[in-house]
């Protein structure tokens, strides 16, 4: 009791908004929620069931994973929302309630004022959400395959990114349909294109046009169209000379997901040429440099997967030029080494 009396006179806001989140965590879980270990759904709970203002005057700062892939944000979640998806359940909640006066927004930490507002404003002007009142006497286990395929033509985005969402978690398009996906992967709406090919990479037996369509989209210049393209490509073993060379591309961006793309793609090869192993190169060096041993580790676990002894041409690779860090990169090749023998 005397600790819980210390935190509420130090941080108020703070401990009230954490009694809130584990309160309706229990709720959750007595109800048999299965996703009650995401923090970020949880959150989005708050906020939803009105209880939200403590934690909408705090602000945390928290990195985002490093290869990031927005269509798969339940594999890496984050600890707690972050400002784009705060606000937008804000404004989310606001506008499911119809909820007019919107005083209170004002009365949120600074940094997510007018995100809120300016989702809410998009909510009321085209009603773009999956979750809405005339959609939730419909729910998601009682849809045929047919009206999913519906859906995936919706006029509004997000409606159709659900659908997408929802066959690829089914791993197969509906027989006789690869035309929808064909268009989605043509969408002028990225957000579209990014989960149509998550959708396409899940498939067992996609059509060649579809992989055509994948294999174009690695050039792509919205850089979460192009990292996910190559690594549906490459882990789909429909890697050509094209999706190489982009792929080698990608090795050097200052991106951490385009380069995670690219080293993964590369990765997925038995051997390459001196152009790609030359970025890997240049690359591995620069992340011994920032102290980056995730890719560190990445680079090394190519070297290994193309080299018969990656341990001697790391050496010859560093010990004239690099001498400071080859004890770094041995250990992190020995490292890679030892959990491929195992």
């Amino acid at each position: 009791v005397i600790r819980l009396q210390s935190s509420l006179q130090s941080d108020p806001t703070l401990t009230t908004a954490t009694v809130l989140h584990f309160a309706v965590a229990d709720w959750l879980h007595q109800r048999g929620f299965q996703r009650v270990d995401s923090n970020e759904l949880v959150e989005a709970a708050v906020i939803m069931m009105g209880l939200g203002m403590p934690r909408n005057e705090l602000s945390f700062v928290k990195q985002s994973p490093q290869h990031w892939d927005m269509t798969a944000w339940d594999l890496v979640p984050l600890p707690f929302l972050n400002r784009q998806c705060h606000a937008y359940v804000n404004a989310l909640a606001a506008w499911f309630r119809g909820d007019d006066n919107v005083d209170w927004i004002d009365a949120m930490h600074p940094e997510i004022v007018r995100p809120t507002k300016k989702a809410l404003k998009f909510l009321k002007k085209t009603g773009d959400s999956f979750f809405a009142p005339s959609t939730l006497q419909t729910t998601i286990a009682s849809r045929t395959p047919s009206e999913w395929l519906q859906l995936a033509d919706d006029k509004n985005v997000t409606s159709q990114i659900v659908a997408m969402q929802y066959l690829a978690g089914s791993k197969s398009f509906p027989e006789g349909n690869s035309d929808v996906l064909v268009q989605k992967l043509r969408s002028r709406n990225d957000a579209i294109v990014v989960h149509a090919v998550g959708t396409a990479e899940t498939m067992d037996n996609p059509e060649q046009e579809i992989i055509e369509e994948l294999r174009s989209l690695t050039e792509s210049p919205h850089e979460g169209t192009q990292s996910k393209s190559t690594l549906a490509v490459a882990r789909m073993q429909q890697l050509d000379d094209f999706c190489l060379e982009n792929a080698t591309k990608m090795v050097g961006s200052n991106t951490d997901f385009v380069a995670y793309a690219g080293l993964l793609a590369l990765s997925t090869r038995e051997s390459v040429g001196d152009m790609e192993r030359n970025a890997v190169d240049r690359a591995f060096i620069k992340y011994l440099q920032t102290c980056n041993y995730n890719f560190v580790n990445l680079c090394a676990a190519a070297y290994a997967q193309w080299l018969p002894d990656s341990q001697a041409y790391v050496t010859e690779l560093l010990s004239e030029n690099q001498p400071e860090y080859l004890d770094i990169a041995l250990e992190a090749v020995e490292s890679v080494e030892t959990i491929g023998q195992d």
